[in-house]
């Protein structure tokens, strides 16, 4: 819920922003009820389960990922974001947040309390009113990504699982 309010917030504000939904889950039915409620439609998009060969070309549409989770121990999604040169926005409970890993506070990422959509909303204006931070951001993240190719998270988990 905390994308939606951030949308309505940043609407009522004035900014030109939206947000796309991608996956299937749970809370799927109760989130798009809640945009039909806030009558936010035109700016929120759920596309549901989305095939790996297309998740490029959603990705390759947005500005910036947001992972408000409050649980997500390592996220897919920051990684895929990172590919395709995209600043993270991320909950202080997402895994793959710290000064090693594919989020890095300040580098090519922007790191709010998880559940405090003020301090969401803050981080956010701050990367869509700084077009030079959005780009810098962006290219930190293409270039971290390569660190998370397949081929060496694969060589991570072997490792792992063999000095176990």
């Amino acid at each position: 819920t905390d994308i939606i309010y951030l949308v309505s917030q940043l609407r009522k504000s004035g900014a030109n922003v939206g947000a796309v939904f991608m996956g299937s889950g749970s809370l799927a039915v109760e989130l798009e009820n809640l945009v039909q409620e806030m009558d936010l439609k035109p700016w929120i998009r759920f596309l549901g389960f989305v095939n790996q060969e297309k998740i490029g070309r959603y990705i390759n549409a947005v500005n910036i990922l947001c992972m408000p989770s409050s649980e997500e121990p390592f996220s897919m999604s920051v990684i895929e974001a990172t590919f395709f040169g995209k600043p993270i926005l991320a909950s202080d409970s997402v895994g793959c947040v710290g000064n090693n890993d594919v989020a890095r506070p300040g580098v090519n990422a922007l790191i709010f309390k998880t559940g405090d959509i003020d301090d969401l909303k803050e981080k956010t204006m701050k990367v869509i009113k700084d077009k030079e931070m959005l780009r810098r951001m962006g290219q930190e993240s293409v270039g971290l990504s390569k660190n998370f190719s397949a081929k060496n998270v694969a060589k991570v988990i072997k490792d792992t699982l063999l000095n176990e």
